[in-house]
C-alpha cells in the first residue's frame, strides 16, 4: 500500500493506493476557495409518522 500527499485547487489530499487497485483520497487541508464553494446541505425534512399515514389510508 502506497500513501502520499498531493495538492490541487481544492487543497492538500492524502492519497492511498491499495493493493487491489483502488485509490482513495482524503482531503486533509481544504483551501478557503474550496470551502466557499461548498453547497450547504438542505435541512432534514420533518419526520413522518408512517403508522398514522397507514391508518389514514
Amino acid at each position: 500500500m502506497k500513501t502520499y500527499t498531493r495538492e490541487d485547487d481544492s487543497g492538500t489530499w492524502e492519497v492511498t493506493e491499495h493493493p487491489n487497485g483502488v485509490t482513495t483520497s482524503l482531503l486533509l487541508i481544504p483551501t478557503p476557495q474550496f470551502l466557499e464553494n461548498q453547497v450547504p446541505m438542505p435541512p432534514d425534512p420533518e419526520p413522518r409518522n408512517l403508522e398514522k399515514e397507514i391508518d389514514e389510508l
